[in-house]
This record gives C-alpha cells, sequence and structure tokens, in this order.
C-alpha cells in the first residue's frame, strides 16, 4: 500500500503527467468539434428522410411532456381542451424518452388524480400496449423511429379525460452513459460540450496573459509612461465588474465567443501585468542584475532570461489556468442563461435542460457537473505539478 501511494504521489508531481493530462484535453476537445460536426451533418440528412428514420443515429428536435385535460362538451359535440391550473400537474411522472428494438420498456404513471379506462393514441409504437387498469405501458417495440406524439388517456371520477403527450425515440445505439430528456446520446453531447471548455479559454488566456506580461515587463523595469498607464488601467477595471462588461459584450456581438473571449481576458489583464511589474521592480534593484550589467549582457537578456523567465513564470502559470477556469465559468453562467445558442451542448445548456428532470433522471444533470468539476481539477493538477518541479530546481 505505501509502494502505491508513493507512485501516485510521483506521478503527481511528474511534469510528463502534467502534460499527458492537458494533451487528453485537447484530445476530447478535438473529437468533440468532429462529434459536433457529425451530428450536423446527420441533423440535415434526418430533416430529409421520412418520418420514421431507419437506423436513428441523431435527433433534429426536442422533445417535450405536456398534460392536457379534456371536458366534456355542454351541447354534445366533442370535447372541450381546457388546462385548469388548480389541477396540474395532472401527471408527476415522465417516461424514459428512450427505447431499445427487443428490449422490454415499461413506463408506470404516476397521477394525483384517480384514473381509469387507459388507453394509448397518437404516435404509437408497434410493440407497445397499455393496461387499461393501471395505465402501464409495456412491450418491446419492434420498429425504429422517431415518434413525436404518443398520447397516454386515462379517465377521472367525473368523466374527465386527462392525456399525457410525449415523444419516444427508438434506436439501436450503444447508449454507454444513457439519453438525456431529448433523447440524445449523453456521452456524445459532453463530448461536443469539450469544444467550449479548451477554445474560448485559450483566447481569454492569451490576451490576459501575454498582454499582462509585455505591459508588466517593461512597466516594472523601464518605469515612465507605461508604469503610469498600467495603474490607471488596474484602477479603471476594478470598478467594472467583469461578468457586466462580458454580458454587455455578448448583447453586442450577438453572443460572438471570439469577442466575449478577449472581454475576459482584458478583465483579466491588469491585475496580470500589475502582478508581473510587481516582480520585475523587486528585482530590477538585486545585487545580480548589476552584476549581468557589468559582464556586458544586454537589457532585454536580463529582463527576459534573469527575470521574468525564473521568477515569474510560476505567477503566469497561475494566471494561464486562472484564465481557462474564469473562462470557462463565465461560459457556462451564459449558456445556462441562453445568452448563447441553446441548441448548440455546452455545459451551461445541458445544466439547464437537465435541471427540471433531475429527480427522476439525475444522470443528464450530474454529468455536466462532474465534468465541470474535473477540467478545473485537472488544470489545478497540472499547474501545482510543473509549479512543484520548477521550485525544486
Amino acid at each position: 500500500m505505501g509502494s502505491f501511494y508513493t507512485w501516485i504521489r510521483r506521478a503527481a508531481d511528474s511534469p510528463a503527467t502534467a502534460i499527458a493530462v492537458l494533451v487528453a484535453l485537447c484530445a476530447l476537445s478535438v473529437a468533440g468539434t468532429f462529434i459536433e460536426n457529425e451530428e450536423l451533418n446527420r441533423v440535415s440528412l434526418l430533416k430529409s428522410a421520412p418520418a420514421h428514420f431507419g437506423i436513428l443515429r441523431v435527433l433534429d428536435s426536442h422533445t417535450y411532456v405536456r398534460d392536457t385535460i379534456y371536458a366534456p362538451s355542454s351541447l354534445g359535440f366533442g370535447e372541450t381542451e381546457t388546462t385548469p391550473l388548480p389541477l396540474r400537474p395532472f401527471f408527476t411522472s415522465q417516461p424514459d424518452p428512450i427505447a431499445r428494438i427487443g428490449r422490454e420498456f415499461r413506463y408506470q404513471p404516476q397521477s394525483p388524480l384517480k384514473l381509469s379506462g387507459f388507453t394509448l393514441d397518437g404516435d404509437v409504437v408497434p410493440g407497445l400496449a397499455v393496461d387499461s387498469a393501471s395505465g402501464l405501458i409495456f412491450g418491446q417495440p419492434t420498429a425504429l423511429g422517431k415518434y413525436d406524439h404518443v398520447k397516454l388517456s386515462g379517465i377521472t371520477s367525473t368523466g374527465l379525460r386527462v392525456e399525457q403527450d410525449f415523444a419516444l425515440y427508438v434506436d439501436d445505439r450503444l447508449l454507454i452513459l444513457g439519453a438525456d430528456y431529448a433523447g440524445f446520446d449523453l456521452l456524445r453531447r459532453l463530448l461536443q460540450s469539450m469544444k467550449y471548455v479548451l477554445g474560448p479559454g485559450a483566447i481569454a488566456a492569451l490576451v490576459s496573459v501575454a498582454g499582462g506580461l509585455l505591459l508588466g515587463a517593461f512597466a516594472g523595469y523601464y518605469g515612465g509612461f507605461i508604469d503610469r498607464l498600467l495603474s490607471l488601467a488596474v484602477s479603471v477595471v476594478q470598478g467594472i465588474p467583469a461578468l457586466l462588461a462580458v454580458f454587455i459584450a455578448a448583447q453586442l456581438s450577438h453572443s460572438s465567443i471570439p469577442v466575449m473571449m478577449v472581454v475576459v481576458g482584458l478583465s483579466l489583464l491588469p491585475e496580470t501585468a500589475d502582478g508581473v511589474r510587481s516582480r520585475v521592480r523587486a528585482f530590477r534593484a538585486r545585487d545580480f542584475i548589476e552584476a549581468a550589467r557589468e559582464i556586458g549582457m544586454s537589457d532585454r537578456s536580463i529582463l527576459w532570461t534573469e527575470i521574468v523567465w525564473y521568477n515569474c513564470r510560476a505567477f503566469l502559470l497561475g494566471r494561464v489556468t486562472q484564465a481557462f477556469v474564469y473562462a470557462l465559468l463565465v461560459d457556462v453562467t451564459l449558456s445556462y442563461a441562453h445568452f448563447v445558442d441553446p441548441n448548440v451542448a455546452r455545459i451551461g445548456t445541458l445544466l439547464f435542460n437537465g435541471r427540471p428532470r433531475a429527480e427522476m433522471q439525475p444522470l443528464p444533470y450530474l454529468a455536466p457537473i462532474l465534468l465541470l468539476l474535473s477540467v478545473v481539477a485537472v488544470m489545478q493538477f497540472a499547474e501545482r505539478s510543473l509549479v512543484k518541479r520548477w521550485s525544486q530546481r
């Protein structure tokens, strides 16, 4: 046990492990891009195909579950649709949106009303039947396809007919993590969301760290106008809420990811530049700097090789990690609030879609949370291992 723990600690502190983890994140991000493009092509194919597509791989629309109550017409000409609020919800359960060929499918509806005389209408799935007494839908589907309106009806003791209208997808996919509320493969949706994890963060990190490094290094080493300009920028940015600036940028740019991430990077830039400036200024007056000048080293070599590389790299790595994490949280916030396209698979969108059904289907809600925590933990782990390695040297 002791040797295994030692091996784990060595692996955690190894820069090779950190690099491998970062490469794995990049690979997942690239895979998410390919999967999204593949699904977009299949969506266009599905829209031009018949209603019951032969082998259903991807869905072109989200499902819904709607409850309706029908009251007998006082004139005897059919029924009148009503939705009295005091009686809602008519059904307190929702079916699994996915059914598999040749596998048993069961759905037992739950309702606060005492219902009987259940019937199954609408887009009836071949192979499924309903128990008229209990409302249990059971059977083994025999035909692949997308059934938009499966209607389960029951009669109350007062003669009202209550109907639950839902969509059911019958396909042959291998669903490792199952499906979300709309029938999409949850694993594929999570992989698609990885595209929006590293890409936006890279833009924010580039603007924040590269710009802050240049401004802070020159301001700390030479002072003068750049130093005064940096002090003014720090004061201005600290007085503007960063998230508010991102929301404004999202509205003005029609939710353009590069524009929003540039704003995120600019909001983090003054703090990065201020940290670099204070470190460069502290080392500029050291004796070894004067000794380097005496042996003929140029200011450029002293600044970038002797001061920035050896004394600011750990700080800059921390700022890179912070920029990635902050950009990720901003993207989650914007996608959760539907500031971006809600049909695109992002962590915030998956959280929003999974929250209303978390009690009945917890995995579509918990999986994006676990993915978000894992990505943040992995980035922190990579930063820790590299900084510890540098400190040992």
